[in-house]
C-alpha cells in the first residue's frame, strides 16, 4: 500500500527560482541582500545563513567568498533537523539568483501568495539592471510503500500508460530512476521546458524514523527567456508573476499524466481537484 510521510500530503516541498544572467554588481548584491532580509523577516523568515563559495589553490590553500544569503523559518524544528536542512520556508539570495522554497506546502494559492509577498520588494531592486533569464517552478512529491521491496507494486500509483514513465518499472523489484523531458509550445520571447525525475528506492522516514520503501518525484517547468529586448524592463519582471500561473497549469497537468487521479486527490497534491 502506498501512503504520504505524514498520511496527509504526498507534496514534500515546492521552489520557485529566478536566474540572471549575469552575477549582480556588489553594490547590488547588498543592497537586494539588505531588502530581502527585511522583508523575510517580516513575514517570518527570521533565521539568517551565509552562503559560502570555496576556491582551493594548487598549493592545497582555500579562501572562501560570500556569494549569497538564506532566509529562514524553522519554529518548532529541532537544531539537528536544521542542520540537516529541514526548515518550513526558505528564501535564498544568491548573486545570479533568487530562489524561494517552502517545505510546509498548503496548495498552490498559499505558496504563490507568499511567493509574490517576499519578491514583488526584492525584484523592484534589481528590474531596471539585471537581465532575466530563466524562471522556474519546481514541486517534489514523496510516496511510501508500506511492504516488501520485493511486494511493490507501482499500479496503484503511476499511470501505466504515462508518457513520463519508462515501461520497464511497472516490472521490477529493484531500485529504479526514470527521466524525461519535453519543450512545450513557444513563444517569441521564450522556450518552456518540461522535466520530471522520478526514482523508487529505500531512505529512511523522517516521521517515524524506519528504513521505508518509496518513491520519490521532481516534476519542474522552466521559462527560458530568449533576447528579445525586453529581458531588464518592468514587462520582462511582471512575467514572473503572471507566468507562475501558466508554469503551474503545465505542471499540473503532468502531475496527472504521472500520478493516478485517485491518489492524486487523496494525496492533496498542488491543487486538489
Amino acid at each position: 500500500m502506498w501512503t504520504q510521510g505524514d498520511n496527509r500530503q504526498a507534496v514534500e516541498g515546492l521552489a520557485v527560482s529566478i536566474h540572471f544572467s549575469s552575477e549582480m554588481p556588489p553594490l547590488l548584491a547588498l543592497k537586494v541582500r539588505d531588502r530581502a532580509r527585511s522583508v523575510a523577516a517580516g513575514l517570518g523568515l527570521g533565521l539568517e545563513r551565509t552562503i559560502f563559495e570555496v576556491d582551493v589553490n594548487d598549493d592545497g590553500e582555500s579562501s572562501s567568498t560570500e556569494t549569497g544569503k538564506v532566509f529562514l523559518s524553522a519554529d518548532g524544528i529541532s537544531e539537528d533537523r536544521r542542520a540537516a536542512g529541514h526548515f518550513h520556508e526558505m528564501l535564498s539570495i544568491e548573486d545570479d539568483k533568487i530562489i524561494y522554497r517552502t517545505a510546509a506546502f498548503e496548495g498552490w494559492a498559499v505558496a504563490r501568495e507568499r511567493f509574490v509577498a517576499l519578491m514583488v520588494d526584492i525584484l523592484s531592486q534589481v528590474k531596471e539592471v539585471m537581465e532575466l533569464r530563466t524562471i522556474r517552478l519546481e514541486v517534489r512529491y514523496r510516496f511510501f510503500w508500506e511492504g516488501a521491496r520485493s511486494d511493490w507494486d507501482f499500479s496503484p500509483l503511476l499511470r501505466t500508460n504515462s508518457p513520463y514513465i519508462a515501461p520497464f518499472v511497472y516490472e521490477t523489484s529493484e531500485p529504479w530512476h526514470s527521466n524525461s523531458g519535453k519543450w512545450l509550445p513557444r513563444t517569441s520571447t521564450k522556450a518552456r521546458l518540461l522535466q520530471t525525475n522520478v526514482q523508487a528506492n529505500h531512505w529512511r522516514n523522517s516521521f517515524n524514523d524506519r528504513e521505508s520503501a518509496g518513491l520519490t518525484m521532481r516534476i519542474s517547468v522552466e521559462d527560458r527567456i530568449r533576447s528579445s529586448g525586453i529581458e531588464v524592463s518592468d514587462s520582462a519582471y511582471d512575467m514572473v508573476f503572471t507566468d507562475l500561473d501558466k508554469l503551474h497549469e503545465d505542471m499540473q497537468a503532468a502531475s496527472e499524466e504521472i500520478i493516478v487521479s485517485e491518489f492524486l486527490r487523496d494525496a492533496g497534491s498542488v491543487e486538489a481537484k
